[in-house]
């Protein structure tokens, strides 16, 4: 997640480089390209917020990734090519706390926070921001962790000992400062603890870093992402941001402000990481990505070492048998295991199976249930066939267990994801996953995209479906005559305006949802509409019971068909699918074409 605005204007400045070199003899133009080559530096960043203490890798459906261990590895694979990489968190790596789902009680939560520490402190963190959750045991607690950390602890508007409100650290010869900002509710929930305002901490904490000759500033925050967006168009001089995990699907951009802004996986289940190129003490180029720390990264030895075996039953995987951990959260702490009753799985997948991989879901049955033995069906051959008419199957990919699954230990906790009947039981849709639409008449060459404009690939998506004209759907919904949506208010009126457009100007329509997609923060909705349409018009509309008429049949679909995520598509009005990227016009031409 990146500001795109000092990459590109590097690239406007390299475009004036080569413009001025022409003009020298080529000799002297390739001394003076080679002299600039010789002083560009590279510093790497990488990044996590929001771990919330996860040890282990996640109970994901689809892939168990994450972990410390597994992060420990990437890092030293990373320092072996940067020795110089600095490893920062933006905060909330206690456990416990309204957002760490895994939390149990204090003793186990406290013993799940010291080892997360531990192991952060092995791989050599070069700085975290202090959040609310570090406070969630007591100033007293957060006291003695302090005192006895390894690790520097940042926040410029928070005054406690132990805890910094910057720190320098020499990358090249570069000056990094890294500064960390805290919510100031954490003066409400914590006695003693005092926040001051974030702005006038940080313009007087910048203004100290610039006086030590700091070249590159990197803000930790802990603040709402309203707030960080304000924060750096009215602070000047940040270069980096990294803010607290948020699940906004749209990038966060500071439109006055040439910040680069990432954002932490949740719960450290990829790392991020990002390179600036540094020239003449400038920031000439900027290169992000999240690595996710899947099973192919092994584990760490020495983390192993400190954590404990296990906290939970589910921290313990042995295939075909029941989990049990003895003695969680403790150096003794051992995961048990008994031979599981077998148990039999049917899944029916559609012909087309490349648009939906139920491989995952298997997988998460699986390990689950360890008994299992899973049998695979396509429809609609015979036998598929059969079953989906005799159970009244209506969507595909269909899980079905024998009666006998209740009666494994884990299934109490998921028996409200399945339909019983008498002899089988079968997955509920919603926790399944939609693939295609048995019952459906069949559309041939109908396409239809359910999109929020509030996601970060959807001018993306739009612009390479475009020639497809696809009929758009809004991610919204409706219930007794009101409107919602992630977004909120804004994102209705959106909508509102979206199809207002598409009616009385639909020469605009596509042009218009491209235009917002991409400037969906701005308020100037009217600058993404051509001279002909009448924007009067368009607002009458929008805020009229026409517009609310509009939006109401363009959401009619979705309740429908239960789509609440997108970008997704409907293909022929039976086959459905959704992308968590951005994708290409030939790579959307083989998928329709197929």
């Amino acid at each position: 997640m990146i500001n795109k605005r000092k990459a590109q204007s590097a690239e406007r400045k390299g475009e004036v480089k080569s413009v001025k070199l022409l003009a020298l003899s080529f000799s002297f133009a390739l001394c003076v390209l080679n002299f600039s080559l010789s002083f560009a530096e590279e510093i790497t960043i990488l990044y996590t917020g929001d771990t919330h203490a996860m040890l282990y890798p996640c109970d994901c459906p689809h892939e168990r990734n994450g972990g410390l261990a597994r992060r420990s590895t990437l890092v030293k694979q990373i320092r072996k090519q940067a020795p110089d990489a600095l490893l920062l968190d933006s905060g909330s790596f206690f456990a416990g706390g309204p957002q760490d789902e895994y939390a149990q009680n204090s003793r186990l939560d406290k013993e799940r926070t010291l080892a997360n520490i531990r192991a952060m402190q092995l791989m050599g963190y070069t700085a975290a921001c202090i959040g609310e959750d570090e406070f969630g045991f007591g100033k007293e607690f957060f006291t003695k962790f302090s005192d006895e950390n390894k690790f520097p602890l940042v926040s410029c508007n928070v005054k406690l000992d132990k805890i910094h409100p910057f720190i320098i650290k020499q990358v090249g010869s570069v000056k990094v400062g890294i500064i960390g900002i805290s919510a100031p509710r954490i003066a409400r929930r914590v006695s003693g603890v005092s926040v001051s305002a974030p702005q006038e901490a940080l313009r007087d904490t910048i203004k100290q870093l610039k006086d030590n000759q700091v070249g590159v500033i990197i803000l930790l925050s802990r603040l709402d992402p309203g707030e960080d967006l304000e924060l750096v168009k009215k602070v000047p001089g940040v270069d980096l941001l990294i803010t607290r995990y948020n699940r906004m699907e749209k990038d966060l951009t500071a439109e006055e402000s040439s910040t680069i802004i990432l954002q932490p996986s949740w719960q450290a289940r990829s790392l991020g990481k990002v390179t600036l190129e540094i020239e003449a003490g400038r920031i000439t180029d900027v290169k992000s990505e999240d690595i996710e720390l899947t099973k192919k990264f092994r584990d760490d030895p020495e983390i192993k070492s400190v954590l404990p075996q296990c906290f939970r039953d589910n921290d313990c995987k042995k295939k075909g048998s029941i989990a049990s951990c003895g003695n969680p959260g403790t150096s003794d702490a051992k995961c048990e295991f008994t031979p599981a009753g077998e148990v039999k799985l049917w899944v029916i997948e559609p012909k087309r199976r490349e648009l939906f991989n139920a491989a995952g879901s298997i997988t998460y049955l699986e390990e689950t249930f360890p008994g299992v033995t899973t049998s695979k069906l396509v429809y609609p051959q015979r036998q598929a066939r059969k079953i989906v008419a005799e159970l009244d199957i209506q969507t595909l990919p269909a899980f079905i267990f024998e009666k006998e699954i209740v009666e494994e230990p884990n299934f109490g906790a998921l028996r409200e994801k399945f339909v019983e009947g008498d002899e089988f039981l079968i997955l509920k849709p919603e926790f399944s996953g939609v693939s295609y639409y048995i019952n459906r008449k069949k559309i041939s060459g109908g396409l239809d995209l359910f999109i929020s404009l509030y996601n970060k690939y959807s001018s993306s998506i739009l612009e390479a479906t475009r020639s497809f004209d696809p009929r758009i759907h809004f991610l919204a919904t409706e219930l007794e005559g009101k409107f919602d949506s992630a977004g909120g208010t804004g994102e209705i009126e959106e909508y509102l305006r979206s199809l207002c457009v598409k009616t009385w100007c639909p020469q605009d329509f596509w042009d218009y949802i491209i235009c917002r997609a991409k400037n969906i923060n701005s308020s100037w909705w009217e600058e993404c509409l051509s001279g002909e349409c009448d924007v009067s018009r368009v607002r009458d509309c929008a805020r009229s019971q026409e517009g609310r008429d509009l939006l109401s049949e363009n959401i009619r679909l979705n309740s429908e068909l239960q789509v609440m995520f997108g970008p997704t598509f409907l293909i022929d009005n039976q086959q459905i699918f959704s992308t968590s990227g951005p994708g290409s016009q030939e790579e959307f031409k083989k998928i329709f074409r197929r």
